[in-house]
């Protein structure tokens, strides 16, 4: 999923309708709704015999954030039952670059993944550039 290649993609997922600074391009602006970008059920990867799924969040961020807690990138996995997570990683976010990491592996390989974007300070922000990847190694034979 990328920004600069599909915007439509994500911004049919953008659930924040506030309007952007212009010019703005394809960026996608925000105000003060909780979670404005969610991206469920991103499924396991095809890979045959996975050890590690690595789901790589690059985004660039214009807002006064210092990562302590204003703007959070957040990736999670239902357990079974639906009521905990049996997986949860939250990063606070910068202003400027942003690279994150969602490290998964193990019973949880075959799981779908959720990544949301948690506006917790509900703070007006701009995200020019947005990419995510998702990366898979196998065991080797």
């Amino acid at each position: 999923m990328d920004l600069d290649l599909r915007p439509d993609t994500i911004q049919l997922l953008w659930k924040d309708p506030y309007p952007c600074r212009l010019p703005a391009g394809n960026a996608l602006c925000g105000s003060d709704s909780e979670f404005p970008l969610t991206i469920a059920n991103l499924q396991p990867s095809n890979v045959k015999d996975p050890v590690l799924t690595e789901w790589r969040l690059e985004l660039e961020l214009d807002m006064q954030a210092d990562g302590q807690g204003e703007l959070i990138a957040l990736c999670s996995i239902d357990n079974a039952a639906g009521d905990q997570s049996a997986f949860y990683q939250e990063e606070g976010l910068r202003h400027g670059t942003n690279l994150i990491k969602f490290r998964i592996g193990g019973a949880l390989l075959d799981r779908p993944v959720k990544l949301m974007l948690w506006n917790r300070g509900h703070r007006p922000y701009q995200i020019t550039d947005l990419r995510l990847v998702r990366s898979s190694r196998s065991h080797p034979r």
